[in-house]
């Protein structure tokens, strides 16, 4: 039979009662601790809110030309690049189709002067001489349409964008079908680009506080260091009824040419000052899987109660409320996100 070894046992149980002793003298924490936040005294003040949007770089005029009927482009009397004015001679075509609706006028103007004689003598029907005179009318129209359709003018100052056809190739009107596409770019491409414009989508609440000539600015990337300043040129009409967004063209003057057609901005709109109750963003508590937001008032007790609001504009971290707050209340800033109805705070000094 083995012995049992006693003072290695009491060595072992003195261990470890010391060890349980320790562990149940630990102090426990207290129910009500204090949670360390800042607060925010709730006013009002004059509020500016902004509207931000992104998109495309426009031309303020842009004109696809070609003419009315088919031709053989002879002659470009610019080239890429080039600034023209109005009324300013781009392209020759060849004088086929004139030459030929000449040739239709002259055969059109001999039978009408026949068929006035014959009618004047009574050896033709009147119905006869209107026919004569009809086809010479429309003889002389389709002459002037050939005459016009053997020069391509600019219809404004701008520059030339892009050529789609070269000296010597026939154009005809018929649209052309590409890779799918059914298309006809025509001959010479203008566009002026002294006022850059981008069109926007805006929200049926945005809409309400936009008006033309409000102030806008435009940022882009590759110029991070510069701005342009622009504003609001048009307001759309009615809404899309499939994205109920509106849209609104935005303008930007352009005189250095420094803004091209195909840039991606940004555009910030500055709405009308308002006054009305901010808070800082950091004081509201979004709550997840809905559209609801709430704050913590601060109660005399310095405990907390959860409230919920209505926002409004949302502006450098700081947010309109429409509902759900009064001047003179106070409410947790920093450290609301961590926070549970009846939960005791401790106020600290904002940094």
């Amino acid at each position: 039979m083995n012995k049992i070894n006693y003072p290695f046992f009491k060595i072992s149980f003195t261990i470890f009662f010391i060890v349980l002793l320790g562990c149940s003298s630990q102090p426990e924490p207290p129910e009500d601790s204090e949670i360390p936040v800042e607060v925010y005294q709730v006013h009002s003040e004059i509020f500016t809110p902004h509207l931000y949007f992104s998109g495309d770089l426009l031309s303020w005029k842009d004109a696809n030309l070609a003419p009315s009927i088919p031709g053989r482009v002879e002659r470009f009397y610019v080239q890429l690049g080039d600034t023209v004015k109005p009324g300013q001679l781009l392209v020759q075509l060849s004088g086929e189709m004139l030459t030929q609706a000449q040739a239709q006028l002259q055969a059109a103007e001999a039978d009408y002067i026949r068929a006035k004689s014959l009618l004047e003598n009574n050896a033709i029907t009147p119905q006869a001489y209107d026919r004569a005179n009809a086809n010479y009318i429309s003889a002389q129209a389709q002459r002037d349409l050939a005459a016009r359709a053997a020069w391509i003018h600019s219809p404004f100052e701008g520059i030339v964008a892009e050529k789609f056809i070269e000296p010597g190739e026939m154009y005809t009107p018929t649209p052309q079908i590409s890779g799918g596409e059914i298309s006809n770019p025509g001959v010479i491409r203008i566009i002026n680009i002294d006022t850059i414009k981008v069109n926007i989508d805006v929200t049926e609440t945005e809409w309400m506080e936009l008006e033309v000539g409000m102030k806008a600015i435009l940022h882009l990337d590759i110029f991070p260091d510069s701005s342009w300043i622009g504003e609001i040129s048009r307001i759309g009409v009615n809404f899309n009824s499939l994205t109920r967004t509106m849209p609104v063209e935005v303008i930007f003057p352009n005189p250095d040419l420094s803004l091209t057609p195909g840039m991606f901005g940004r555009i910030t709109i500055q709405l009308k000052p308002r006054q009305t109750i901010i808070i800082p963003e950091i004081a509201v508590v979004y709550l997840p899987g809905t559209s609801k937001n709430q704050v913590f008032i601060v109660t005399k007790d310095d405990q907390v109660k959860s409230r919920e609001i209505t926002l409004g504009y949302v502006d450098d971290h700081r947010v309109e409320i429409i509902s759900g707050l009064q001047e003179g209340e106070t409410i947790v800033a920093a450290g609301a996100r961590n926070l549970t109805d009846r939960d005791h705070i401790k106020i600290m000094e904002s940094n």
